[in-house]
């Protein structure tokens, strides 16, 4: 048996007839209620603030925006105990069994530290008889922090994605 609480939280705030301000929030805590313990791999909690420009149509070209996100993950402080995959084997090698006294659940790493990201993109519409164009440029981790993530699996092994560059084209018709 397990008890989820949660809540995510997002506002928008319009300074202007072109400029937006956008806080999130997303926080989660989660328990095993039959064991009284924590669970592994629940998200930490997520702030992120966007600051958006965006002109409809006073440009040659139709909906351009430009948006700058910061995002800060924080550690995630309810996770289980850490036994590693050494403690194990050498408990093993010494006929020590570390899980006959203490069943609870455990996780092979500590949670990774807090981290924080800064992502930007612009875009714009070109539209052409029954037809829309969406173009997009974004940049994500723009500073290229190294961080891990703690849901994702791969960060027993290594860091999350560095600076990611995307671009893409939306065809609407």
């Amino acid at each position: 048996d397990a008890l989820f609480l949660g809540v995510d939280v997002t506002a928008d705030w319009n300074l202007s007839r072109q400029w937006k301000l956008s806080p999130k929030a997303s926080l989660i805590r989660a328990s095993d209620q039959r064991n009284k313990d924590l669970l592994v791999f629940i998200p930490s909690n997520k702030y992120e603030l966007a600051w958006r420009f965006e002109e409809p149509n006073q440009f040659p070209v139709k909906r351009f925006f430009a948006e700058l996100k910061l995002k800060y993950v924080a550690r995630q402080t309810r996770a289980p105990r850490t036994i590693t995959a050494r403690q194990i084997r050498d408990a093993g090698e010494a006929g020590v069994n570390l899980f006959e006294n203490d069943t609870r659940i455990f996780d092979f790493k500590d949670a990774p530290a807090d981290y924080g990201l800064v992502n930007a993109s612009v875009g714009f519409s070109l539209d052409s008889d029954k037809t829309r164009y969406d173009f997009r440029l974004s940049a994500e981790n723009l500073l290229n922090q190294s961080y891990r993530e703690y849901t994702n699996r791969f960060r027993y092994y290594a860091d999350d994605l560095g600076r990611n560059l995307m671009i893409s084209v939306k065809c609407i018709f």
